[in-house]
């Protein structure tokens, strides 16, 4: 793979990475018929910065949390108690 893959260190440079805002809405109907609305706000780079930081904070995370058993959904493993510990990390979520 070394020959096909770019080498270590190899991406955008990090100030390129940084300076990104995004945002991402998600419309919804339920089986009743009433709309949710559900909206990501982050800062960084949506591929390269973002993505990292939120596996990473899920991954700590999910990590710090006791033991609930059983394979669970990223809900019920994360809860809304982690939104502090997203928002540190320059994502937002709302409903």
């Amino acid at each position: 793979l070394g020959r096909v893959l770019p080498g270590s260190g190899f991406g955008p440079d990090p100030d390129r990475l940084e300076n990104w805002r995004w945002q991402m809405r998600v419309l919804a109907a339920t089986v009743g018929g009433h709309e949710v609305v559900s909206r990501v706000e982050a800062r960084g780079h949506p591929g390269y910065l973002t993505t990292a930081h939120m596996l990473g904070e899920a991954g700590l995370a999910i990590a710090a949390a006791p033991p609930a058993g059983g394979c669970l959904t990223p809900a019920a493993a994360l809860g809304t108690a982690s939104a502090p510990r997203f928002e540190r990390a320059g994502l937002s979520f709302s409903v």
